[in-house]
């Protein structure tokens, strides 16, 4: 993460509404005081990472929380589904997917 990059990231702040902790993770020469004092920080290279300020947890609005959830494991299932179509077709001769009237 650069110092730009954090400066102009206005929607940030949108994300704290569904979420239950946020954490931004920056590199170890990164200058910790520019982190919004809002959020969780972690320190982190491509060894290993440490959480150097813990954030503070939220509850989520219940039927928020079931939007998200319902939201993502839709997401996980079509990506899931679209990687099983390619595996089985590339290795199934003459296989016939049948149109479910999804696109």
């Amino acid at each position: 993460m650069a110092l730009a990059d954090l400066r102009c990231d206005t929607k940030w702040p949108d994300y704290l509404d569904y979420c239950d902790l946020f954490d931004f993770a920056i590199p170890p020469d990164f200058p910790p005081e520019y982190v919004p004092h809002q959020t969780g920080l972690m320190v982190a290279d491509r060894y290993g990472g440490e959480i150097v300020k813990p954030a503070e947890a939220q509850t989520l609005h219940a039927s928020r929380r079931k939007a998200v959830t319902i939201s993502f494991a839709n997401v996980a299932a079509t990506r899931h589904s679209a990687i099983l179509e390619t595996a089985t077709q590339s290795t199934t001769a003459n296989l016939v997917v049948p149109d479910w009237g999804q696109s």
